[in-house]
This record gives structure tokens, sequence and C-alpha cells, in this order.
């Protein structure tokens, strides 16, 4: 302890063989060798000590070592600050490692130690540099200012790089290359002078989840042949391209959200390609979200498979979630992203109030939840679950190391309430809800209002976020209880948990609560009585003695729910405007309502209203639209098959023949009925003139029998006046249905 070991010529600390010491607070510098050397199978400890200005590695690490450093500075070395080799492990923590001449933390060989929550920085030939087969961890560190690249993964090496800040790098951010592979988690890779992430020379690795953003080249950048996966993560303003494919790279790209290239959002070289699904790409370039340096036709098929995919109104959302869920931790900073539908405007339509990284706080697994709601406001729903599901395992498991558990908390309680959320959106898109689906929803939902709840102190976000918590309590489980209950919950305890929660909402609403919290609680009012309605008309649940019957019950619900709804449209439309996905869906609710108290006519016109809307905002082939496209649909083939003849129609048909070709013949007059569209009441007339020909038909067939009986079998050829027009109608009714 706190000894001074200064200008030895082999090694200021030499441990070999099986030595186990500890060494805490001491100094070691100037040497003309290593500052420390841990060799052979030594396992010792070295904490809190300051090793500088060595003129080989500040520590080195070989053989089967398998030391413990935490919390030690080494700076100013002329070689690597730390050198790890052969066949060497160990455990580094909490370093500080800075100004290192030939990189800050450099692995050689079969090295496989775990690197975990230092600080490694203003390395002159880089942060991390990693060669040979090693299978290192770095977890958690914050590696920033190096030149060359902040981390370097060469040769064959494997590592897993989980949740570490790379920034501020003055070369490139992450670059993997020379067949290397590896495994990059939840990491924050801003601000680089080059590339962010640098893919070359037959690399592969696996990028989940990471955050790629504010770098003055492109975001991500594939040479040479290389591959390699990459899911789930943000590429979000940088300078050229979000990311460039060139050379004979061809990388899979999957559910990645590509926000905001100066240069456009994904470029692909002539002979580049890959595999590339369910990305979404805004705001890049001159609205180019793919650009092809290539005449054939692959590469633009390619490109047309993934352009843009986002709705021209998910800004809007990422607004109102970003200032509602994304506060940075310990501050007010948040991000708005506006995109402006106009596209002569003077801004280019985007204006960021923050830089990204602000917006996440430092934080990668923040990022996750971004991409998230990008995927789920795309409707890959399943693609967006499962990035949840990943990151609240890494947050479970290890997690960012500087959260506290409160921020930890707050964080797995977003993400339970965002899955909450988009499990119920799942199941609203598809054409029947699914009980597998909406239980889950409810289990995420009840998680997210047990988490806000336990957080403590309570502070104006964690209220806020308890609120949102009990609105899709009440939906998942009422929701539940109309499909018949599933699994943990019969329909009538789903009933009970969503009338309790939707009291506790109702207990915190105050003088100064928003409007748009008091249309929420409205609109889960008229969805609580609505489902009650729908469980008791198919005896889900039953009422309790000496209650009115059944249907007057139903019908009483049912109107009280259509004024619920009726309330929450009136407000969100004063705080929003129609033209909003939360005022869609009390149009969605009303038009449903409207159909089953008033009849189908009633619910046309709201169910159209919804559709026009879903489409101006999220597009014709999300999965939403899909769905009231359908309902719009089956409304209106319901109509048209309870539509009776209209003889005004066909009136006005039978003069404009009269008039035309002084005929009104059953065709002439169809014809006529086609012109002025109206198809149903042409069919349900050719149907009528072929009855009425068929039983002709039949009489003359009879009288032709009799006559081939009495002239021994001699028949005229069926060539009369109904024959003729049987076939006339037939040709013609083809024509018309396929109009």
């Amino acid at each position: 302890e706190k000894n001074q070991v200064i200008g030895n010529t082999h090694a200021g600390i030499g441990l070999k063989g099986n030595s186990n010491a500890l060494f805490d607070g001491n100094y070691v510098s100037d040497g003309t060798g290593y500052g420390v050397w841990v060799q052979e199978r030594a396992v010792s400890t070295l904490q809190n000590n300051v090793i500088e200005r060595n003129m080989r590695a500040g520590v080195v690490v070989t053989d089967n070592a398998n030391p413990t450093l935490a919390m030690n500075i080494i700076r100013d070395g002329k070689h690597a600050g730390l050198l790890i080799r052969h066949n060497a492990t160990g455990r580094f923590r909490q370093n500080t490692l800075s100004h290192n001449a030939h990189g800050n933390v450099v692995l050689l060989e079969q090295a496989a130690s775990e690197l975990v929550a230092n600080i490694i920085s203003h390395g002159p030939l880089g942060g991390i540099i990693i060669r040979g087969t090693t299978t290192v961890t770095v977890r958690g560190n914050t590696i920033c200012h190096n030149d060359g690249a902040n981390i370097a993964v060469l040769d064959n090496s494997d590592p897993i790089c989980d949740g570490n800040v790379l920034t501020n790098g003055a070369g490139r951010g992450l670059v993997i290359m020379d067949r290397a592979k590896g495994t990059y988690r939840f990491n924050m890779i801003r601000n680089s002078e080059l590339a962010g992430v640098y893919v070359g020379r037959q690399s592969s690795p696996e990028l989940i989840a990471n955050c790629i953003c504010d770098g003055k080249a492109a975001g991500i950048l594939f040479e040479d042949e290389a591959t390699g996966k990459f899911t789930h993560n943000i590429v979000c303003a940088n300078q050229n391209e979000g990311v460039a494919v060139h050379g004979r790279a061809r990388p899979t790209l999957e559910c990645n959200v590509v926000l905001q290239g100066a240069h456009g959002g994904i470029w692909l070289d002539e002979n580049a390609g890959g595999h590339f699904r369910g990305n979404v790409v805004e705001d890049s370039g001159t609205n180019q979200a793919y650009r092809c340096n290539t005449a054939t036709a692959i590469e633009w098929r390619l490109a047309e498979r993934n352009t843009n995919t986002a709705p021209a109104a998910l800004a809007e959302v990422l607004a109102e979630w970003a200032e509602e869920k994304m506060r940075a931790p310990g501050g007010s900073k948040k991000v708005i992203l506006v995109q402006n539908p106009d596209s002569s405007s003077i801004e280019g339509g985007v204006a960021m109030a923050t830089q990204c990284s602000e917006l996440m706080g430092l934080d990668p697994s923040r990022s996750c939840m971004l991409v998230a709601r990008f995927l789920g406001d795309a409707g890959q729903f399943e693609d967006a679950e499962e990035l949840i599901k990943l990151t609240k395992s890494f947050i479970d498991e290890s997690g960012p190391i500087h959260l506290e558990p409160a921020m930890r908390g707050q964080q797995w309680g977003d993400m339970s309430l965002h899955c909450a959320e988009l499990l119920n959106k799942w199941a609203a898109a598809s054409p029947e809800y699914s009980t597998d689906l909406m239980v889950r929803a409810a289990e995420y939902a009840k998680e997210a209002a047990e988490v806000f709840a336990s957080i403590q102190p309570q502070d104006l976000a964690t209220i806020e976020s308890f609120a949102s918590a009990l609105y899709w309590v009440v939906l998942n489980y009422a929701t539940l209880c109309r499909l018949g209950g599933g699994e943990k919950w019969t329909a009538s305890e789903a009933s009970a948990i969503a009338a309790e929660a939707l009291s506790v909402a109702h207990s915190m609403v105050t003088p100064c609560t928003p409007p748009h919290r008091i249309a929420e609680l409205a609109f889960v009012d008229g969805v609580l009585c609505f489902c009650q309605a729908e469980a008791l008309k198919a005896g889900h649940i039953v009422l309790p003695e000496g209650s009115p019957p059944v249907d007057e019950a139903v019908n009483e619900l049912l109107a009280t729910s259509l004024k619920d709804f009726e309330h929450a449209y009136g407000q969100w439309c004063e705080a929003y405007g129609e033209k909003h996905l939360q005022t869609v869906k009390a149009i969605t609710m009303i038009g449903q309502l409207q159909s089953r108290i008033n009849g189908k006519e009633a619910g046309i016109e709201w169910s159209r209203r919804e559709l026009r809307i879903r489409e101006e905002l999220q597009g014709e082939l999300h999965p939403r639209t899909q769905q009231a496209r359908r309902n719009y649909t089956n409304m209106i083939d319901d109509k048209l098959r309870n539509r009776a003849l209209d003889s005004t129609a066909i009136s006005e048909a039978m003069k404009a023949s009269q008039a035309a070709k002084g005929e009104d013949s059953t065709v002439v007059v169809a014809k006529f009925l086609t012109d002025a569209g109206e198809f149903e009441n042409a069919e349900v007339m050719l149907r009528e003139s072929q009855r009425k020909n068929s039983e002709m038909i039949e009489a003359q067939d009879l009288k032709m029998e009799v006559e081939e009986t009495s002239t021994g079998g001699f028949s005229k050829n069926k060539t009369g006046e109904e024959y003729r027009r049987s076939g006339e109608v037939s040709l013609y009714c083809a024509e018309l249905l396929n109009k």
C-alpha cells in the first residue's frame, strides 16, 4: 500500500507463479520497461493505483494470469496502457486509461478478459484494440476522444460489447474488419469524425439495438466483402448517408430505423447488395430513402422493398411520446422531431430541438424504446415486442452501470407500458382479436402499473406514467373480458380488475388535469361499458339477481358507451384536431356503436371517416388501416345485400333507353343502370328477367318433347327468342360483375 515505484528498468511490479497479492494505492511511474507485469498464473488484485509514463505497457497481463484491476489510473504511457495477451483472462473494472501512445487497451492472441465500467479516452492509436482470436467482454465502458477508433476489432476476434458509450472519436466509432465477428448490443455511438460503425474485409458481426448518431460521415459504412446482421438499431442525424453499402458487401439489415441522413437513408453501391427487411427510413437527404448507384433491376427492386415505410404523422406521434416518456435522467432536456408534410418548407421538413444523444441521456437502452416505437407505428408489432423483451433482459441482467435503481425501475415500467400498448394495437389490427395477445397485453399493463406505483419518491413524471399504465390496464382487461377471459383470468375477474383501475384513475383527477387526460378517461369509461355489454350478450358474465333483463342491460350499457365515446371525441378534437391518432380511436368506436344501436347505415359514415384518416396518417398498408378498410367494406356489403330494387333508378334508365334506342329491353335498361353506377340494381333486374325467361324456356322444352313424340323423334332446333335472350342476359351479367 502507498508505495512509490519509480524508474525501474524491467518492471515496476512483477507478479509471477501463483501469486495472490493485493496492491492498493501505489504509485508506479517512469520505468523504462513495464509498469506492472502480471504473468504465469498470478491472480493478484490491483486497486487504486496510479500507473503513468512507462516506456512499455503500463500494465501487461500474459500467459495464464487472471488478475483483478479496479479503480486504477493508467495514463501517459509510451506504449499500450493495458496489454492483455496469450491466454490471460482477468477482470478490469472502473479503471481510467488515457493518453497511452499505442492504444489504451490492447488485447492479443487468445485473451479472454472482462472490461466493465472503465473510462478510456484520448488514445493516439485508439481506445480498445482487439486482435487475434480474443473473446473479451466489453460492457458499460465510456470510450471517448480516441484517434483511429474508439473500439477496433480485428483479425478473427469475437468479442461481446454491450452497453458502452463510444463518443467524440477523432476517427471511427467502432471498426470491425479482417474477418472479425462479435456481438454488439445497446451501445451508444455518437459524434464520430468518420463512420460511426465501419465493417470491412469479410467481417460478419451482429449489431443489435445500438444507437449510431450525430456523426460527421456515414452512420454505418460497409466495404469490401463485409456481411453481418444488423437488427433494431437506430441510425440518426449523420452528415453523410445513414447506411452506406460499398464494394461487394452483403449485409442483412432488419427492423432498423434510419433518420435524417444528410446524403440519403441507405446507399447501395454498384456491386453491393444484401438483405433488407422492415427498415423504417425517414427524412433522409432529398426525401430519398434508398439510393442505388446502379441501373440493374435487382438493386432497384432491393431498394423498392424498403422504401419509406414510416407514415407522415409518425413524427408527431414520436414528438408526443418523447415529451412524455423519454426525459433524460436528472434533467429536463427533451428532443422533438417534427416532420413538416409540406415538402416545400425552407426547413426541409425537419427540426431537432437537441441532439439525439441528449434525448437518450447517454443511456443506450433508451434508443431501443425509440426503435420499438417506430416499428410499432409502422405496423411491425412482433419485431417491436421482440426488441423490448431483449432490452428488458439487458436491464434486468446487467443494465447501464450508472443508472440508479429508481431510474432503472422507470425504464422497466416504460417498456412494460409500451408493450401493453403495442400488443393492444397488434390485436386491434388483426381480423379478430387474439386472446393470447390480449393476455400478454394485460400482463404488461399490470406490471407497468405495479412498477410505477412502487417507485419512491413519486414525482410528476412517475405519476403521469402511473396514469398511463392505468389507462392500458382498463383497456386491456376490458377487452379480455369481452373475449371471455383467458389463462389467468375469467371474464368476470378481468372486468373487476378493469373497473378497479378505472376507479383509481378517476380518483387521480384534479382541477389541473389536462383535457387530453379527461378525454382518455371518457374513452376507457366507454370501452369498459362496451366490453361488458358484449360479454353480457355472449354469456361470458352474468347479472346479479334482481337485475333488469339482459337485453335491456346490454342496450343501456351500449347507450352509455356511445355517450362516453362522443365526449372523448369532442375533447380530443379540441386538443389535437380530428386528424390525429388519438381522435381516430374515438371515431372507430363511435362507428361501431352507431351500427349496433341505430343500424348499419348509421355507422357507415363514421367508418368511412376512420378509413380516410388512417390512410392519411398511417398509410394504406398499415395493419390498422387494413382493418378499418375491412370493417368499412363489410358495412357496405351488408348494405348492398339488404338493398331492394330501386324503382326510381330503373324508371330513369328505361326512359333513357327509350330516348336513345326506342326500346326498353332488359339488357338495354341494365346497361343504362351500369353506366350510372347502379350495379346492384342492374344485377337484380337481370336475375329477375333470367328467372322469368327460364320458366318460358322450360315450357317451350316441354312443348318440343311432345312434338318429338308425335313426329317420331324429329324436333326443331332451339333457336327461339327465349334462348337468344337467355344467352344475352348471361353474357351481360358476366360483364357487369367484372365491372
